[in-house]
């Protein structure tokens, strides 16, 4: 009497497939990932703006640092969704102050309106991090 069943072979061919078909979806997931984690980004750095607009307004000055935004023009201060750091900000003058976040992907939009600029803490160029870390993109907004 014949025995009925897979082979041995017949299973590998089997998980391998899966295998490579769960690498596939997983590799388009960490892409989906990336392009999150760069939207709250660009929104955190939209809420600082807009804190610190509502400070200037009722000081006529950028403050030193972000903390002082706390509680009064914003509840808190937002951080990078990656890294938990907070985003650099400097204060160029009373006037003008300059504000970055690294992004993980190369191929959006907001890179190219951002301001490319340069200050003390922020490295504003699109091909390095805020930092001027490897493998980031800097999104970088003044007033």
């Amino acid at each position: 009497m014949q025995q009925r069943g897979f082979t041995l072979i017949e299973l590998l061919v089997v998980i391998g497939i899966i295998a490579l078909l769960a690498a596939i979806v997983l590799a388009f997931l960490s892409d989906g990932r990336e392009k999150s984690r760069d939207s709250a980004r660009a929104a955190d750095l939209k809420q600082l703006q807009i804190a610190l607009s509502l400070y200037f307004d009722a000081t006529g000055a950028y403050p030193p640092d972000l903390s002082v935004l706390v509680p009064k023009y914003i509840s808190v201060i937002p951080k990078d969704p990656a890294s938990n750091a907070v985003y650099p900000y400097d204060r160029l003058s009373d006037t003008d102050y300059h504000l970055g976040a690294s992004l993980e992907q190369a191929n959006i939009t907001l890179l190219k309106s951002d301001v490319d600029a340069t200050s003390t803490n922020i490295l504003g160029t699109d091909s390095a991090g805020c930092a001027g870390g490897v493998g980031w993109h800097c999104y970088d907004v003044r007033p």
